[in-house]
């Protein structure tokens, strides 16, 4: 079997040691300094065995299960592995970054993540959605956001970062259009275990969190 060290690996340096990240898993695992040699051959397709060539019988043998070992978790890849088309087009670093930002491996389906998860839903109630301010001033929104006509395509071109703004007072028909489009939740989805949660507008995986927006009114 012809083994290569995983194109674009991404290692980090923490006080246990040297760590690598696991490809589409939120992951790292710790590679030891004796597999440092026999990754820095891995660089081109090599046989699995030949990796171990000249060490001893003991060495070779412990060496060589290592190895295996890294081929099943992606550290090294075989002439069958196949990239994901999800990540053709994406850097190391950016793959990594995404991978490390999501709250749960959701591409990975697991035992371990299933306890993981009835443990973080057993540990407690999450915080009320709404919060109460008893005595606090109340404005009532208007329930119907104002109708949105103008083509995606529109807003898209005449969209502009400035720092000049209109002096025209805002309408609360508007306020609450803006609000409701900005922050409100659009449908909700089946958590599973973690209970329904709200999807929002927003074009990140931060949409379906619950938020809470301070306006600042001048």
């Amino acid at each position: 079997m012809k083994v290569r060290r995983l194109e674009g690996l991404v290692c980090r340096w923490q006080p246990e040691g040297l760590q690598v990240g696991l490809a589409d898993r939120h992951h790292w695992v710790r590679v030891p300094p004796a597999l440092f040699g026999l990754l820095d051959r891995a660089g081109e397709w090599t046989d699995l065995d030949a990796l171990t060539d000249g060490l001893g019988p003991d060495t070779a043998a412990q060496a060589g299960a290592a190895l295996r070992k890294m081929v099943d978790l992606g550290i090294l890849v075989t002439e069958e592995t196949e990239t994901p088309a999800l990540w053709r087009y994406w850097g190391a670093v950016a793959h990594r970054f995404h991978t490390d930002a999501r709250d749960a491996n959701y591409l990975v389906d697991s035992p371990e993540r299933d306890a993981e998860a009835s443990a973080i839903a057993a540990d407690g109630a999450p915080p009320p959605v709404f919060k109460d301010y008893p005595g606090a001033r109340v404005v009532m929104l208007p329930r119907a956001p104002l109708p949105l006509r103008m083509p995606v395509e529109t807003v898209f071109t005449s969209r502009r970062t400035h720092r000049r703004f209109s002096a025209e007072p805002v309408s609360l028909d508007q306020l609450g259009t803006l609000l409701f489009y900005a922050f409100g939740p659009q449908r909700f989805l089946d958590g599973g275990v973690f209970g329904p949660q709200q999807a929002r507008v927003s074009a990140s995986a931060g949409g379906r969190h619950e938020v809470e927006a301070y306006l600042a009114v001048y």
